[in-house]
């Protein structure tokens, strides 16, 4: 079994003409497309066929939804020891395959309600068999497979990590908005069942195939030299090395700015997922429509693209912490404009404070935890991040719905998220690299910090 996930097995990546991190970044990058099926916009083209069948209100379904969510988000921490332990390859091939059985299971799932006796005897069990679905979906693909595509790709890369995040940033974003069309049409043309159990076999043969051949876990695991920063013009001495320590994951959770930039990304989840899953209602208490509503998602990925594409290039010689504040602060814009989206002026406000924050996460989840804590135990650090991220983004939709069933609109919710952001920001602005702090020469190299 050892032998099956050796670096050289099929192929030996140092025979190749071209640095194989580009090959890591696509294929972790396609890997990472394996959330879609069990997230809001993936599950889109489900609900209204699967609510009738199983009896389920829509309030139900999305309680289910959540506590599945929030359940998965609990135990991704345990995914990045796995990764660390048996390596992301073998660890996404495993879940792919687990992925796929949840996806037939999910195609199945109304006839086990009915074999089962589902109905006013038992009201319960359609609530438990979407539990079970919604948390193996979230866990497996929202918590293993992310964060072994994640750790993977970001253990290839040092002096372009910040390129290599915009790449993945911008083709995760394609893929993202177009699946979901995808796995609409899907439904349409063979039925919402059929569908689940065609996408359930993509995973399990091509996706599944995919991991195995061009998966590796890291450049040290098949003997390539890992891409490090050039010399700059003038220099003769090597270059200082990116890291003087490796921090276990207990121990970068002990630093501050692990929680400053974790805390950041989580409310950012928080509020773009609360945000998007209420956005046509939310929308319309403005005199807006379902359409005009959706419509603003389409600048917004043009500014998420291009803060992405920036920011990644810069990131490498910057102090990050700019690019939590610039987060945050687009965020905050993004809150004020959804409090006044009727004028034009409003709407804007909050596509660009939307996608310029979007942008910024893409990065933030991907570049400063190797620069801080180093890549040995990369795969725990960032399950514990993910794990946060992943509970957030399921409680977001929560705590907005309960907003607008309290007070029949969504401004104490958004209200209360603009006032948590200058406390992030003061939080961020005393957060320190750890690694500059060890090596002071570093400095130059990395941005003051």
């Amino acid at each position: 079994m050892k032998a099956t996930f050796h670096g050289h097995v099929p192929f030996h990546p140092r025979r190749l003409p071209f640095y194989y991190g580009w090959v890591v970044l696509f294929a972790g990058t396609a890997g990472m497309l394996a959330i879609v099926p069990g997230s809001p916009p993936g599950m889109s083209a489900f609900v209204d066929e699967m609510m009738g069948l199983l009896d389920m209100s829509r309030e139900r379904f999305a309680q289910a939804y959540m506590l599945g969510t929030v359940s998965a988000g609990l135990i991704t921490p345990w995914a990045g020891v796995l990764v660390d332990r048996w390596g992301a390859r073998r660890v996404t091939v495993w879940g792919m395959g687990a992925l796929a059985v949840t996806l037939v299971y999910m195609g199945w799932s109304d006839r086990l309600y009915v074999a089962l006796g589902g109905g006013e005897a038992r009201p319960w069990l359609a609530f438990g068999l979407l539990y079970v679905g919604f948390f193996a979906m979230r866990a497996l693909g929202g918590g293993v497979i992310m964060t072994a595509c994640r750790t993977m790709i970001f253990r290839w890369f040092v002096a372009r990590r910040g390129i290599a995040a915009s790449l993945n940033g911008i083709m995760l974003s394609l893929g993202f908005s177009s699946a979901p069309v995808g796995l609409n049409f899907l439904a349409l043309a063979v039925g919402w069942r059929e569908a689940w159990i065609v996408v359930g076999a993509v995973f399990g043969t091509i996706l599944l195939a995919l991991v195995w051949v061009l998966f590796r876990d890291s450049p040290e695991a098949c003997g390539v030299a890992l891409e490090q920063p050039r010399a700059r013009r003038g220099e003769t001495s090597a270059p200082v090395p990116e890291v003087t320590r490796d921090y276990r994951a207990r121990e970068a959770a002990g630093t501050l700015v692990f929680w400053a930039f974790g805390l950041g990304l989580a409310l950012n989840a928080f509020v773009g997922t609360g945000i998007a899953f209420h956005m046509v209602s939310l929308a319309g208490a403005h005199g807006i429509g379902r359409e005009a509503a959706l419509a603003l998602f389409i600048p917004m990925a043009g500014f998420n693209i291009v803060t992405s594409l920036i920011l990644g290039w810069y990131s490498g010689r910057m102090d990050l912490r700019w690019a939590l504040m610039l987060m945050l602060g687009a965020q905050a814009v993004a809150l004020g404009g959804a409090l006044a989206l009727e004028p034009v002026w409003g709407r804007w406000l909050f596509v660009a404070g939307s996608g310029i924050g979007w942008g910024c996460f893409s990065i933030l989840i991907n570049v400063p935890w190797p620069r801080f804590f180093g890549r040995r135990h990369l795969g725990a650090i960032n399950g514990l991040l993910a794990g946060a991220v992943v509970v957030m983004s399921a409680l977001g939709p929560w705590v907005f719905g309960v907003a607008e069933a309290a007070s029949g609109g969504y401004r104490p919710a958004l209200l209360g998220c603009l006032a948590v952001t200058p406390l992030l920001v003061v939080l961020g602005l005393g957060a320190r690299d750890p690694q500059a702090r060890a090596n002071p020469g570093a400095d130059a190299k990395r941005g003051k910090f």
